[in-house]
């Protein structure tokens, strides 16, 4: 017996076993406040009782989802008092906002290759595939079998408030498959399916998504796992107050914004369910934000590397499309007392700026600005756990400055930077070292989708543009390529990630993608949510195989990456792992070669010449030469 492994094994167990927890709410309950602009979202871990903490207090609530995370809602302004009252509360942050990747080939991939095969056939058979994003176009016959079924077992739509909700959530609408096959047949004959199911894709981006993950090709788009079924959880706008948090002033964004804290629930509804039938499922996060450290210390990262220890339950992100953003700067200072400036190119036509500045501890860095006209704040002491707010007379800007020194989870120096009524023109930020023993240090502004054309730092550093939750420990991350030219795409985020692991994990295929749109009919994408599609629809073969036909019922996330990884292709003359490209190129031909050197029970699939097909289980044919054995093994 291994005992090593075995103990790993139990190790494994426990962990999960001490996170499992249903959604409850304390005893005020949730419903309004969450949903309320006059309350603000927390994310935070909790030890103790929560439940008896809330009920001594009327101004907030809480939902707790696992059994040491929790979401608290709190009446503006009373943060403060909030942490005074409840004493359980630890490693809080705001809730984040996120936006969806712009819209991946599933041949290049190999993974077409194992749809019809029939030594090896692979289709998303019994495979959930649970998608976080704008929703899906239910009446698309896509997302049908061909008895005009659909494909999608449930629908939560955070946004619809007519109910009922699903569990303990108390907001948005869950409508089950009885109910969406009803709205079909009233579709089908005439009839008004939105009078029975009220849910619609206002975006087309998940509908375009689940597209490559599953299209049925009834349509004219064939997913890499025609046969898998959807969860589906529609996240709803995020709302005012927590727009503000992240310096998000503009009344009219063309672009969906999301929150951290639907994320969240949204995973945690997404894996109860996965619990609750014991399926394993693939859950796709086509999102991406720069509100975090970048190094997997972020609630939502943190809460994947909880779901992700449960056998069979797989997440996939791709990197996002801040390559060539200019929104990630970086610098060294060399000693204490060292000043460096950086510079940033604010457009006319912004209105709020939000700056996020990260060093490594155990150093001590405070700031400075210096606006457009020149007049300036020199240097912001540092406050811990006080906001310091500072009016500029010629400008008439408003700068808000956060310290959080040593951040809750990381240690590390968090420095949060607000400019509400930001003037253009080019302002500096000055960085001082007040301690320097590492030096180095990195600065986000907000993802591309909210910045105006001309808004930039002037210095751009291009690494470590991988968008979170991709820069998480377990989420199974791609990067994006061109599949016809096999370049990556420019925009592709790169990795690694601030604190030196390596992402992504693979690059896909993610250059002009034929999906489903809203309505029927077909569109081309072009960027990481398709590559991350792609991605998942392996995955979801990868599921198929092991856990529902029984070849391998110990899947856990660590251990499909590393299927994953060992399948990549590589491209001649580079050098791998790397920051653009990971491990290389997905390939899930070659990831079932690699299993099959491992396991006995894996086909090689592919036809030779003499137009017969070659089996490799427990005994090898004896018609092939020795020396291609040798080769293949």
């Amino acid at each position: 017996m291994n005992c090593e492994h075995s103990s790993e094994k139990r190790e494994i167990i426990d962990m999960e076993q001490s996170e499992l927890a249903t959604v409850i709410q304390t005893p005020q309950g949730c419903e309004e406040k969450y949903l309320s602009d006059e309350y603000v979202t927390l994310i935070t871990q909790f030890s103790g009782d929560i439940v008896e903490a809330f009920s001594k207090i009327d101004y907030a609530c809480a939902y707790t989802f696992s059994r040491s995370y929790a979401i608290v809602s709190v009446r503006k302004g009373m943060e403060d008092r909030l942490f005074n009252d409840v004493k359980v509360l630890i490693a809080t942050e705001y809730s984040g906002v996120f936006f969806p990747n712009a819209l991946s080939p599933i041949n290049t991939a190999n993974i077409s290759l194992f749809h019809e095969n029939p030594l090896l056939n692979l289709r998303g058979s019994g495979v959930l595939v649970g998608i976080l994003d704008s929703g899906i176009d239910y009446l698309n016959i896509d997302f049908m079998t061909e008895d005009d079924r659909t494909r999608i077992m449930t629908i939560w739509d955070q946004s619809v408030q007519t109910g009922p909700a699903p569990g303990n959530y108390g907001f948005g609408t869950e409508y089950n498959r009885e109910q969406i096959n009803l709205a079909i047949q009233a579709s089908l004959t005439g009839g008004d399916p939105y009078a029975i199911v009220n849910h619609r894709d206002d975006t087309g981006h998940g509908t375009a998504v689940a597209s490559i993950v599953g299209g049925r090709g009834r349509g004219e788009v064939v997913g890499g796992a025609p046969d898998c079924e959807f969860v589906i959880v529609k996240l709803k706008q995020a709302k005012k107050s927590s727009l503000e948090i992240a310096a998000i002033y503009e009344t009219e964004i063309s672009t969906p914004i999301y929150e951290t804290s639907d994320i969240l629930l949204g995973m945690n509804y997404l894996a109860e369910i996965r619990e609750s039938i014991q399926r394993p499922m693939v859950i796709l996060i086509p999102l991406g934000s720069n509100y975090g450290g970048h190094d997997g210390g972020t609630a939502v990262e943190r809460y994947i590397d909880v779901v992700s220890l449960r056998r069979g339950l797989i997440v996939v992100a791709g990197t996002g499309n801040e390559g060539t953003g200019e929104g990630h700067a970086s610098g060294i200072l060399q000693k204490t007392g060292d000043i460096q400036i950086v510079e940033i190119n604010v457009d006319p036509a912004q209105k709020g700026l939000a700056i996020f500045f990260w060093a490594k501890k155990p150093d001590k860095v405070s700031v400075g600005i210096i606006a457009p006209s020149g007049e300036s704040v020199e240097r912001v002491p540092i406050r811990r756990g006080q906001s310091q707010q500072f009016k500029l007379l010629f400008e008439q800007s408003t700068i808000n400055v956060d310290y959080f020194y040593p951040e809750n989870i990381t240690g590390d120096i968090f420095i949060r930077i607000f400019i509400k009524d930001v003037k253009p023109g080019v302002w500096q930020l000055r960085v001082i070292g007040e301690f320097i023993a590492n030096g180095r240090y990195d600065l986000w502004l907000s993802s591309r989708v909210l910045l105006s054309p001309q808004t930039r730092f002037l210095n751009p550093d291009p690494l470590v543009t991988i968008q979170i939750p991709a820069t998480g420990k377990n989420a199974i991350v791609t990067a994006t390529y061109n599949q016809d030219l096999n370049i990556l795409y420019p925009a592709s985020g790169k990795g690694f990630t601030r604190d030196g692991r390596i992402k992504p994990d693979v690059t896909s295929g993610g250059v002009d993608v034929l999906a489903a749109t809203v309505g029927g009919g077909t569109a081309t994408y072009t960027g990481s949510s398709m590559a991350a599609a792609v991605l998942a629809s392996a995955v979801a073969l990868i599921l198929q195989w092991g856990i529902v036909e029984g070849n391998d019922p110990n899947l856990y996330a660590r251990k499909v990456r590393t299927y994953l990884i060992r399948g990549t292709r590589k491209r001649p003359g580079d050098v791998y792992p790397n920051e653009e490209w990971g491990y290389g190129i997905l390939d899930l031909e070659n990831t079932f070669n690699v299993i099959r050197n491992i396991q006995t029970n894996v086909p090689v699939i592919r036809e030779n010449k003499e137009e017969y097909v070659e089996v490799f289980n427990h005994n090898v044919h004896n018609r092939i030469p020795p020396e291609i054995i040798n080769r293949l093994l």
